[in-house]
């Protein structure tokens, strides 16, 4: 399943973490700001940054 969320702060970190370690198989992309959207995909939280809010268009779901 290709999953978008959009801000990785409180909400959004906690969510893409129990979304990974509910099934690794999710994909999970997100838009923030770069420093956060680094070291999410360094941590593994993410598998994608979004550049921009177009590319939420090819996902399934998405988190506001």
């Amino acid at each position: 399943m290709k999953i978008g969320i959009v801000g990785l702060g409180l909400i959004g970190g906690s969510l893409a973490k129990a979304l990974k370690s509910k099934n690794k198989e999710y994909f999970i992309a997100a838009l923030d700001k770069e420093s956060v959207t680094k070291h999410a995909l360094s941590d593994g939280v993410i598998d994608k940054k979004l550049e921009s809010i177009e590319e939420l268009k090819d996902l399934q779901i998405v988190f506001l």
